[in-house]
């Protein structure tokens, strides 16, 4: 029997075994409409959560920096709504935060900050919006808005109107960079890099990989699950390529633009099983910038950490860390990573020695007081709809 008759017959049974299973097609319900979804009656943060245990704080540094930065900044002015979601494809550009306005508009975080100050009364109200805008159109603005600020910055003409003093802004400017960076690096190595990643990172990320899920379904989030795993660690080694080349301090652009100029070539793993195995061995693969050393990592985040204990140890009677009258970006980046690396080390079964946290006093009892006064006494919230 020649190849091609065999084909052929495997085509004719293909054909009659598919001709059992027809595809029916039905008209949509309804009319197909790319606007948003219906507008909340309260401004409405969706974020990953609830947290491990049920908490309030979400378990996602980034969903919680943007929950304590809200609550810091308007807990006594105004009403934000928490709404949980697992899938951060729901949101602006496929991830989330965001923030979900009355009036229909839907804001990613680089344009909370904007919305906060008018809240406050900081800048005067803007022109009144759209009721309702598509995706597309809020990621535009959104673009306009950067490219805006880049020109304004290029020209120096202007100074963004936070209420923040020139030497705040400078110390604001030098310190957020490096929190960002150091601590970030550090609970990304906690959280994909350690036996936790099992037993904790995977549950809260992809709560439909737990057994109990319907096989296929168990098998597709496991996989999600290692695709995130991956992804993690190229950012990993992305962040720790600009703390190895002391780049913490720049944005991304800067680094680029720098490592382009000097000639620099920027890897990403092409193997990653093999990069983990090598994790901490003076031996790697590939140039250094793709070698993961976790214990320079560790004393990176140990070294700011220090000089964050000492800076909160003498604020004396203001509770922020720039000493300025209300919270910052720089506040709320901190206690949410603060929070997230003492939960972490809760969760671990791990040595006391691993909760770096608890090896500064003065940070330690920061974090504290302002998780009592912002979020302790509000634990009896349902869990869908918080308000703060």
């Amino acid at each position: 029997m020649s190849r091609k008759s065999g084909d052929d017959r495997l085509s004719k049974a293909l054909r009659a075994l598919s001709d059992r299973f027809p595809i029916w097609l039905y008209p949509a319900q309804g009319p197909i409409s790319s606007a948003l979804p219906p507008a909340p009656s309260a401004p409405t943060l969706w974020l990953l959560g609830p947290g491990r245990g049920g908490a309030e704080e979400s378990f996602d540094v980034e969903c919680l920096k943007w929950q304590a930065r809200l609550r810091f900044s308007l807990s006594e002015r105004s009403s934000v709504v928490w709404r949980y979601w697992q899938d951060p494809e729901a949101g602006l550009g496929g991830q989330l935060p965001c923030l979900h306005l009355p009036d229909g508009q839907l804001l990613p975080p680089a344009l909370i900050p904007d919305w906060i100050h008018e809240q406050r009364g900081d800048v005067p109200k803007q022109k009144k919006k759209a009721p309702k805008q598509t995706e597309s159109a809020v990621l535009a603005e959104l673009e306009r808005k950067r490219a805006e600020q880049e020109k304004a910055q290029e020209k120096q003409d202007t100074k963004p109107d936070d209420g923040l003093t020139d030497e705040q802004r400078s110390k604001l400017n030098d310190l957020l960079p490096q929190i960002d960076t150091s601590l970030r690096l550090y609970i990304m190595t906690q959280l994909y890099l350690t036996p936790i990643f099992t037993t904790y990172t995977t549950p809260l990320y992809h709560p439909r990989a737990h057994p109990s899920s319907p096989t296929l379904t168990r098998m597709l989030h496991r996989m999600l699950a290692s695709s995130h795993k991956s992804e993690a660690i190229a950012e990993i080694q992305r962040l720790q390529a600009r703390v190895l080349h002391g780049e913490a301090g720049k944005d991304e652009k800067e680094v680029e633009t720098d490592a382009a100029a000097n000639g620099a070539k920027w890897y990403l793993p092409f193997k990653l099983d093999t990069i983990i195995r090598q994790i901490g061995q003076s031996t790697g693969v590939g140039p250094a910038d793709t070698r993961i050393d976790l214990e320079a990592i560790e004393q990176q985040a140990l070294t700011l950490l220090a000089t964050l204990d000492e800076q909160v140890s003498t604020l004396g009677a203001s509770k922020w860390l720039l000493s300025t009258q209300d919270a910052t970006e720089v506040d709320a980046t901190l206690f949410a990573m603060l929070h997230t690396l003492q939960t972490v080390s809760k969760s671990s079964q791990a040595s006391k020695r691993e909760n770096i946290v608890a090896r500064f006093s003065s940070l330690q009892k920061w974090h504290g007081d302002r998780a009592a006064e912002y979020f302790g006494d509000r634990v009896d919230v349902p869990k869908l709809d918080r308000q703060s």
